[in-house]
């Protein structure tokens, strides 16, 4: 049977060059019907054309060869492969590079492909690590796939793509002394290893460049489509850990350049993303490594995305949630509050009453208990009247009916007194359900207390690069929600020591100088979904050590649900020198709880901190200012500035009452702008601002809103 080429415009569909079998091939449009004849020329199909009833592609289980060539009447055709993995199957002629698979991870194109799944594939495993409890991984298994893939490149291969197809893996993969590779978990994939105690991973369940070899993973791209999960506690584990597990200060970086995407998954029970550069060479060195964290959903149980040491990094473009209860208890009647009283004596463990013990070891671990006064039963003075720990056993052998908890009660209990145990927040939100949560929760406790944030950053350790560091994250949204496990009482998030016990959205410290972060157009959210430990602040975003200049534009909030006595601060600066400006930003405190503590927006007891547009989402009236900003230098203006070859000027102007040339000026939109296109400001002349948008697209109408500084 004679095969004819038509180009066909597919409205809706795809533009290509397809291949229509048969000796007619009929097609309507909207005014006439025609038949297309045998020719063997090809046609060209002017105007729109609507195709009813159905449209079928060439295909079979093998891509036809002679049919895509150099030969430039064959670029654009389209060919199904029908026995490719569901979602992988459609390929587009791209002439001399032959036929190439459409929706491919976003990267450098690979010069060679390595495939894994559980039969019929190259490998059958990632890497196929058998000391995954031992840190610093160096090798996989012969045979896997990272193994392959070195081989390949060692064999000249220019970048190599490891495809992991869908089903789980038990894997611990290491990507240690070896560049140009991609790892794309596909949807579907999920790599998670089996865990039944806290340190059974100890690291990361994707390693990179945690060998002590300088620079030696570079050029990485991992594209998370699935998911990534490490359900082990013992710090700092993480699902991704860049750099070596411990940050050891060796002078040198084992890393270069790391790219993080996709549309899936990270999760981790302590840390979802951890990154670590060991210091550059030299102070003077130009090789600074850098990683970019893009479009991902990260999960976390305590820290969450972590930076940590010297390096040039961009976050944009995703959201990460910093869930408390990651592992749960399957036994609801553990969810609820519980209250009692407590026998004389107790000063640091409770005996519960018999309704309360239900026999589970662990099933209390991480919850609240306070203490309120029974006819005067809290010591001698009442001293323990209000006081709140965290229980951190509970069910242990011999103790069954007891919990433990800490900070201990100033004086023993007299008479008695009453307790009550904080319900479990968001029980159906924990992603670790189907582990011996009693095991790895309770486990938690042996490693200590630990800070609960969805970000922070800083630097530990001797800084040779300062001026280099920085920390861009934009377009970002990050919830630190508390819904069992509590920090250490009486922390604050001030000073490195005491940073264990925070509570915060993001949260910088630093015992050396830490250079410039930048959010832009981040949202900052801190729920409270149980009664925490008694802290001295929570807060939105917490500015704590080192940090030469924090810059901020966006939202930050406070969900109170639970907690009835903490201070709450929206913007923190606790440390002498710390620094932050908040140039435009939406702040609220929510409190639903009625709290008793004191709630600011702007909160410094140490360090600067200087506020522009600050408003209420409520009364959007101005909070008021701290430091020298001038308010009011604001202005927007929506519009769809049409389509971008180089750079383009907004049409319109924006007003913005004294602005000056030569004044600083910021943007964000309220779309996200075009890949591949920046979007900035500028003070064209007095009180008049312009947009401009650069790279090739057409930007979605947007409204762009403009912060001028004055110089």
């Amino acid at each position: 049977m004679r095969k004819r080429l038509v180009a066909l415009s597919l409205v809706g569909i795809i533009a290509a060059a397809l291949l229509i079998p048969g000796p007619v091939a009929q097609v309507t449009n909207a005014l006439t019907r025609g038949v297309l004849q045998n020719a063997a020329s090809i046609f060209t199909l002017a105007g729109e054309w609507i195709f009813s009833g159905k449209v079928r592609l060439p295909n079979s289980t093998t891509l036809p060869a002679g049919d895509c060539s150099s030969d430039p009447n064959t670029v654009g055709r389209v060919y199904v492969d029908t026995d490719a993995t569901s979602g992988q199957q459609v390929y587009v002629c791209e002439g001399a590079a032959g036929w190439v698979l459409q929706g491919a991870p976003t990267g450098p194109d690979p010069s060679n492909e390595i495939t894994v799944c559980d039969s019929g594939c190259d490998a059958t495993l990632p890497c196929g690590t058998t000391t995954r409890a031992t840190p610093d991984n160096t090798a996989c298994a012969a045979g896997s796939a990272v193994e392959l893939a070195r081989t390949l490149r060692d064999g000249g291969a220019e970048h190599v793509l490891i495809r992991v197809l869908p089903g789980r893996y038990d894997d611990v993969v290491a990507l240690n002394d070896i560049t140009d590779v991609t790892l794309w978990i596909m949807p579907g994939a999920i790599i998670r290893p089996i865990v039944s105690a806290a340190a059974d991973v100890d690291g990361g369940v994707i390693r990179v460049g945690d060998d002590a070899t300088t620079r030696g993973a570079d050029n990485i791209w991992i594209v998370v489509d699935g998911i990534v999960q490490n359900d082990a506690f013992s710090a700092p584990e993480s699902g991704i850990q860049v750099g070596r597990e411990a940050c050891a200060d060796e002078a040198k970086a084992t890393w270069g350049n790391v790219h993080i995407t996709g549309s899936g998954t990270v999760i981790g029970h302590h840390d979802s993303v951890q990154w670590c550069s060991d210091r550059r060479d030299s102070a003077t060195a130009t090789d600074q490594p850098s990683l970019r964290l893009s479009h991902i959903l990260t999960i976390g149980g305590r820290d969450n995305v972590v930076k940590k040491g010297n390096s040039i990094d961009y976050m944009w473009g995703g959201m990460s949630k910093t869930i408390t209860n990651y592992c749960e208890t399957s036994d609801e009647m553990f969810l609820v509050a519980v209250s009692g009283t407590a026998q004389a004596g107790e000063i640091s463990r409770v005996t519960l009453e018999a309704a309360d013990n239900f026999g589970a070891v662990g099933g209390y671990v991480g919850r609240t208990i306070t203490f309120s006064d029974n006819g005067g039963g809290c010591g001698a003075t009442n001293a323990c009247d209000g006081h709140e720990g965290t229980v951190t056993d509970f069910g242990a052998p011999g103790f069954e009916n007891v919990v433990t908890f800490s900070p201990s009660c100033s004086e023993a209990i007299t008479t008695g007194c009453n307790y009550t145990i904080s319900a479990v927040g968001e029980y159906e939100v924990a992603p670790c359900r189907d582990v011996d949560w009693t095991i790895i929760a309770s486990g938690g406790f042996q490693f200590g207390w630990w800070k609960l944030t969805w970000l922070h950053f800083g630097v530990t350790g001797t800084d040779l690069s300062q001026d280099a560091d920085l920390l861009h994250v934009s377009n970002w949204t990050g919830e630190t929600r508390a819904n069992d496990f509590a920090t250490r009482g009486g922390a604050n998030c001030v000073g490195t020591a005491s940073q264990a016990g925070c509570l915060a959205g993001i949260l910088s410290y630093a015992t050396e100088f830490y250079k410039r972060a930048i959010f832009d157009n981040v949202i900052s959210r801190v729920v409270l979904n149980t009664e925490v430990g008694d802290l001295t602040v929570v807060s939105a975003v917490a500015i704590n050590g080192n940090l030469e200049q924090a810059d901020f534009t966006g939202r930050a909030e406070i969900i109170n649900n639970a907690d009835t006595d903490n201070d709450l601060a929206v913007f923190n600066v606790t440390d002498a020198q710390g620094a932050l400006r908040v140039w435009r930003a939406d702040v609220d405190i929510v409190d639903n709880a009625s709290s008793s503590g004191t709630m600011s927006y702007l909160r410094q007891t140490a360090g600067t901190l200087i506020a522009g547009d600050v408003r209420s989402p409520t009364s959007r009236a101005a909070i008021g200012t701290i430091g020298g900003l001038r308010k009011g230098l604001t202005g927007s203006l929506t519009e769809d500035i049409g389509v971008v070859t180089t750079c383009l000027d907004s049409t319109g102007s924006i007003t913005v009452t004294g602005a000056a040339f030569g004044d600083t000026c910021s943007v964000t939109t309220s779309v996200a702008p075009t890949a591949g296109q920046a979007v900035t400001c500028k003070v064209t002349a007095a009180d008049t601002v312009k947009v401009n948008v650069c790279g090739a697209g057409d930007p979605p109408s947007t409204t762009y809103t403009v912060s001028v500084e004055k110089k």
